[in-house]
């Protein structure tokens, strides 16, 4: 409970004193989407399904055909009891393959992936609508305490 009343305080805070700073008052929409821009839960998350699209897309990549080139060249000179002898090394390469059959692995790895890109997704989600909810909740106080201020500033004057 301590917890949840700090964070509370800071979101009242920093809406109010954002607020005040820029000489205007925020909308909601624009606080949500300002926490949700700056907070590092939410930027973890976001990040967390990034990588998972990222790893999803590259075992993906074992469907395609790899096509590698290699060029090799070297000069070795012996000297022994028969002469001096030069020799010069020069080779390429360029071979294609293509995965055929891998027993449902790259299948398996992509689907795998496809779900756990879903579930970052969902962890992302509810990341963000909590600290939505947050950000809703210190807005709704911070409009409570300035209707308090401004009645008691009414009943004093």
């Amino acid at each position: 409970m301590q917890l949840n009343l700090s964070k509370l305080c800071l979101a009242i805070s920093l809406i109010s004193t954002s607020a005040f700073v820029h000489g205007q008052t925020q909308t909601l929409k624009d606080s949500a989407q300002r926490a949700m821009e700056n907070n590092p839960e939410v930027l973890a998350k976001w990040h967390n399904f990034q990588s998972t699209s990222s790893s999803r897309e590259a075992a993906f990549g074992a469907y395609l055909p790899n096509l590698n080139l290699s060029a090799n060249a070297g000069k070795d000179d012996r000297d022994n009891r028969l002469g001096k002898t030069e020799l010069n090394r020069n080779s390429t390469s360029l071979s294609l393959n293509q995965m055929i059959y891998d027993g449902f692995l790259t299948r398996n790895q992509v689907k795998q992936l496809d779900h756990l890109k879903q579930v970052r997704f969902f962890e992302f989600q509810d990341t963000s609508e909590a600290i939505a909810l947050e950000v809703t909740r210190a807005y709704a106080d911070v409009i409570r305490f300035r209707k308090l201020v401004s009645l008691s500033e009414y009943r004093s004057g």
